[in-house]
């Protein structure tokens, strides 16, 4: 019974889209500290990088965003700065207190002009996009001065209330002005109050517009975020509320983020599409005192230490990782196991997902068409981007070809795989498995096993010249697929000759000889038994499978399988369960339950069973299908090599052409607990593991019936489901029942006989109820003899 889970691709994948979304990425790229007193002022101009910085000393420095080189410094100013400014050129206007305003060529390093644009002080000020300054005064009076004209152009006097913030409107014009009395006005170009008396929580000591001009954002002296709506002044929201005042506020140049600084020392992020704080800052032993933004990604802070730091800031954090690639074909690709294949062109096929979209994938240097597969794979719901491609690429040499597939994504990731193909010659392009040349057997017919390494479109199999076997239409075998097929042999020499015929119309003939020995041990079988009751009468047939041990260590063990079939067998060889002679079984437990073993006994040993006989065919063990075929399905046997299926496990449909020409009994019960992996090798998975997707072996061991009348079989789980094993039956659940059924408890009306029927409806309900429904026993919807006894009870 094969126990085995389907594992999902997209549950191995660790997936960064599970990270926190609320919290914005905040990561420090460089530290300098250039002052040794706290720094109380800092501008920027996004279009070259620059930050201008000054401290509570009179210093002043320039740095350059990307390098974080000092371009720029002026050890000791001649009078406290209440702003500093870049104009839209990219001068430096270093506006002090006491009303002198000079103007810095940067590039040269050199003073260009200093004025005085106002004698009673400047306590904050502002320059428009056409160089007009908006001046608070020392002296409460809001001005408009011209300095190419040194005049003043408007004055506005503050009559009992006192100016205490400014704020540029993105339009060049309007102007916010934050007034003591716990009031925003707004005044137009000329300084005329458009809108005033707006009223504020706390007194406003910072005021911003955002970049697109929507909000206007005020910080209170009070620990509080205020967001207005620029236009209307109605309130769009609040944002947290700090101890201390609000010190400093930053919009970076795209309007994504606003930065704002309390005296308490924090630094909050906030997104400006939900209002919503992403991120807050705290230093060690210092305080934030200034924050702006050198680009849209870059923020610049200054402490009361005078230290100045660069971040990187991004909505979430950076993708690092490279996106995930499967190679789909060829299956194998690795320069000590390469794929074969006898072509001058080879079809590569594969799927590359990651969490952010896949910007291309090239293959051997040529960029590929992708076919998005996101929504078909589930990978929607794991945040994740799928992209499929196919490629026909040419294999230039014979012998050895690599061939490197590249996918990146969006994020600049990029992963590398290489493949290597290598092309065949000619007389290398089909290999016969089997038989060996010139081999002797004593069976009447032998198996075919072709392994061409070219897409096949025909091909014909002949014994001593005359044709048996003829496939020409709907023929799909693909290069690396292995062709069975069988055929009888005389006694003596036998040639048999094998053509195929690939897509492209090349023809490939083999021959090889196989020498039939005549045998007389079925006659002298029938002559012994002729003369005893055995041989009178219907008779009994039983292979059973169990393999919990695998030679490829790839395989995981299983705990109950050996177990499950040497119980049964046991059983069977009991009266109450028929008394099947050992010469009438083959139990292949482990190490006995090789390919070649259990080809023989459902192929050669069964072959023994007349029409009116009975046959048992029991399998526990592992199963599952090819990967990169998943539509083909094989039975594990002990020796099967999990990369190579194809000639090393035992193919389902075999088990069909068995039952339909080799066993001649019209009565066949197969019991079987099947459930298969999506990956074998390591991730062959035992009972009891969930899947979510349809059992293909289950499902074509019930439709497996159809191949014979009289025909039943009984899976232990339907299809999508697996089996469950319980360490306190100490077997497989599944066989506990049908083990405890056939010695007497599934005998529902006390006949003291079990038949099928009662042992599947009892296996069904008990096994239900153990698993709480998750696994659900399932008979094959054929006709069969519903009353077949399968145990007699002692009275």
């Amino acid at each position: 019974m094969i126990r085995v889970a389907m594992t999902l691709l997209v549950c191995a994948v660790s997936l960064t889209s599970l990270r926190a979304q609320n919290e914005a990425y905040v990561k420090r790229l460089h530290e300098t500290v250039p002052f040794g007193a706290e720094i109380t002022r800092s501008a920027t101009f996004a279009p070259a990088a620059l930050v201008a910085l000054a401290s509570a000393s009179q210093e002043l420095i320039v740095l350059d965003g990307s390098s974080f080189t000092q371009v720029f410094s002026y050890p000791q100013l001649p009078a406290v700065l209440s702003s500093l400014i870049f104009a839209t050129d990219g001068r430096l206007l270093t506006v002090r207190t006491d009303g002198q305003v000079s103007f810095w060529d940067l590039a040269k390093g050199t003073m260009l002009q200093s004025l005085t644009a106002y004698q009673e002080g400047i306590a904050q000020c502002l320059m428009r996009p056409d160089g007009r300054l908006v001046i608070a005064g020392s002296d409460n009076s809001l001005v408009l001065f011209d300095p190419l004209k040194r005049s003043t152009l408007a004055s506005v006097e503050i009559k009992s209330d006192r100016i205490t913030a400014l704020a540029l409107h993105p339009d060049g014009k309007t102007v916010a002005v934050g007034l003591a009395s716990k009031r925003i006005t707004m005044v137009d170009s000329s300084l005329t109050v458009q809108r005033a008396g707006q009223a504020t929580e706390g007194l406003p000591v910072v005021l911003g517009f955002s970049p697109d001009g929507r909000l206007l954002v005020c910080g209170g002296n009070d620990g509080r975020l205020t967001f207005w709506n620029a236009a209307t002044l109605e309130p769009a929201g609040a944002g947290q509320v700090r101890q201390g005042s609000v010190t400093a506020m930053a919009f970076d140049p795209e309007g994504r983020w606003l930065a704002a600084t309390w005296s308490d020392g924090s630094l909050a992020l906030y997104d400006l599409k939900t209002l919503a704080p992403r991120k807050t800052l705290m230093t060690d032993g210092t305080l934030f005192t200034t924050v702006a933004f050198a680009s849209a990604e870059t923020m610049v802070t200054g402490t009361s230490g005078g230290a100045v730091a660069f971040w990187r800031v991004l909505p979430t954090a950076p993708d690092t990782t490279a996106p995930t690639l499967t190679i789909l074909r060829p299956a194998r690709y690795t320069e000590d196991a390469p794929s074969q294949v006898y072509a001058k062109q080879y079809e590569v096929a594969g799927m590359v997902y990651d969490e952010n979209p896949i910007s291309r994938v090239l293959v051997g240097g040529t960029e590929v068409t992708l076919t998005d597969v996101t929504q078909q794979t589930m990978m929607a719901g794991a945040g994740l981007s799928g992209k499929e491609f196919r490629a026909s690429i040419p294999l230039p040499v014979v012998g050895m070809n690599k061939i490197e597939v590249q996918a990146s994504d969006s994020a600049g990731n990029t992963t590398t795989q290489a493949l290597f193909i290598r092309r065949l010659t000619s007389n290398e392009a089909v290999e016969i498995l089997s038989p060996g040349a010139n081999s002797e057997t004593e069976h009447v017919a032998v198996e075919v096993e072709i392994k061409p390494w070219f897409d096949v479109g025909a091909y014909s199999i002949s014994v001593n010249t005359v044709d048996l076997i003829d496939q020409r239409g709907g023929v799909r075998v693909r290069a690396g697929d292995v062709i069975r097929e069988e055929v009888p042999l005389i006694v003596g020499y036998n040639q048999i000759g094998i053509t195929l015929i690939s897509r492209e119309g090349e023809r490939f003939t083999k021959l090889v000889g196989v020498n039939r020995k005549f045998s007389a041990a079925i006659t002298e079988t029938v002559r012994r038994e002729s003369g005893s009751a055995k041989a009178v009468g219907p008779q009994r047939w039983a292979v059973i499978v169990g393999v919990s041990e695998y030679a490829n260590k790839g395989i995981p063990s299983l705990k109950y399988a050996d177990r499950d079939a040497e119980a049964l067998a046991a059983f069977l060889q009991t009266p109450e369960g028929g008394g099947f002679d050992a010469d009438h079984m083959r139990i292949l437990i482990n190490k006995d339950a090789t390919l070649p073993n259990l080809r023989e006994a459902l192929i050669d040993f069964l072959q023994q069973a007349i029409d009116k006989d009975l046959v048992v065919i029991y399998f526990a063990g592992h199963g599952a299908p090819d990967p990169t075929r998943p539509q083909n399905l094989y039975l594990l046997t002990y020796d099967t090599d999990p990369n190579r299926l194809g000639t090393t496990a035992f193919p389902m449909w075999d088990i069909q052409t068995v039952i339909a020409r080799q066993i001649a009994a019209k009565k066949v019960v197969v019991l079987s607990d099947a459930c298969h992996s999506g990956g074998i090798s390591v991730d062959v998975a035992t009972r009891g593991l969930d899947v979510t997707q349809s059992n293909p072996i289950n499902q074509y061991l019930a439709e497996l019936a159809r191949a014979k009348e009289g025909m039943v079989v009984f899976t232990a789980s339907a299809a999508g489901e697996v089996s469950q094993e319980f360490p306190d039956l100490g077997h497989g659940v599944f066989t506990y029942y049908l083990l405890e059924g056939l010695k007497g408890a599934a005998d529902l009306n006390n006949d003291y006989l079990v038949t099928i029927n009662e042992l599947m409806g009892y296996v069904e309900e008990q096994v239900k109820r153990k698993t709480r429904g998750a696994q659900n026993p399932t008979r094959s919807q054929t006709t069969y003899d519903k009353e077949l006894p399968m145990a007699v009870l002692n009275k």
